[in-house]
């Protein structure tokens, strides 16, 4: 009996070791603090705040595992997502991970969260509204931040840009059930950007960009997110969407005050991988994960 007791008694203490070293190996805070660019963190005061916003998601438990994406901002960037879900679903599969897809237009959001991700519960913000609780480096979240949140006490416990997602991560994601220090104890301030000089001809950025948001496309199933990358050219304006990774095109009338729905271009595969030179096999896996590859802009347009 004393040889079982005593066996069982050295089996605890190297299990709590064993923990206790890969906790060490892995404080996330202490990740998350040492990236320079990429971080967040809780407003002090903004319990209650924390605890509204995510009140009406059909995910009981306390302890939330979030991810805030500003969709499309970082397409590469959303890679992560997928595995960090899965990782953490095979070791909680009843606390499945909460999405706030961060976009101005939700209805295009909606599509394209259907599209590319597997969530039971998201929040569509299309106001950034968690800004009332959370605070960034950057002025607007740039990628995406997965985060753990102990609703009970309404406190951010982690959250960040991890660089490494695997199996330790995931672990240690679970373990962790320290607050977070809050937005001002171990940074301040945002770090500012100001957008390139649009390159529209004949008319102005902010001329494109009112013509690009009366636009209405003719096809229902097309649905405009949101305008970057608008150009007037030739009597046309064209301009990127954001969401839908493709360009839409319109004709001008001659008075400049009225728009016509030409078309939506989106290439075929071919055109798609004309300039990448990666590995077939691999661009056509990012390519069935919905990662997208290849970015299209506008340019000018030669109409006879």
């Amino acid at each position: 009996m004393k040889t079982i007791i005593i066996k069982t008694t050295f089996i605890l203490l190297a299990l709590f070791l064993v923990l206790d070293a890969a906790e060490a190996q892995m404080n996330l805070n202490e990740i998350a603090d040492a990236e320079p660019f990429h971080k967040v963190a809780q407003i002090k005061g903004t319990e209650n705040l924390l605890r509204d916003y995510f009140s009406g998601i059909s995910n009981e438990n306390d302890t939330l595992y979030v991810v805030l994406c500003p969709l499309m901002f970082c397409p590469r960037c959303e890679a992560e997502i997928n595995v960090v879900q899965e990782l953490l679903y095979m070791r909680k599969p009843d606390n499945p991970m909460v999405m706030i897809a961060s976009s101005p237009n939700e209805q295009a959001a909606r599509k394209y969260v259907a599209k590319k991700f597997y969530f039971e519960d998201v929040i569509y913000d299309t106001d950034l509204s968690f800004k009332s609780f959370l605070a960034f480096r950057t002025e607007e979240p740039r990628i995406p931040f997965i985060m753990k949140i102990d609703r009970k006490s309404g406190r951010l416990l982690t959250g960040g840009d991890y660089i490494v997602i695997n199996d330790e991560f995931a672990d240690a994601l679970i373990r962790h059930t320290e607050p977070m220090p809050y937005y001002g104890e171990l940074w301040e301030g945002t770090i500012s950007f100001q957008p390139a000089a649009s390159n529209c001809e004949g008319s102005d950025f902010e001329q494109a960009e009112i013509f690009s948001k009366m636009a209405v496309p003719s096809d229902s199933n097309s649905i405009v997110s949101n305008i970057t990358f608008s150009k007037i050219s030739n009597g046309y304006l064209s301009f990127a969407d954001e969401l839908d990774n493709s360009i839409y095109l319109y004709s001008l009338s001659e008075n400049a005050d009225n728009l016509s729905f030409v078309g939506r271009f989106v290439p075929n595969e071919s055109e798609e991988l004309a300039f990448v030179s990666i590995e077939h096999e691999t661009s056509m896996k990012s390519i069935s994960n919905c990662e997208p590859i290849t970015w299209y802009l506008p340019c000018v347009l030669l109409v006879p």
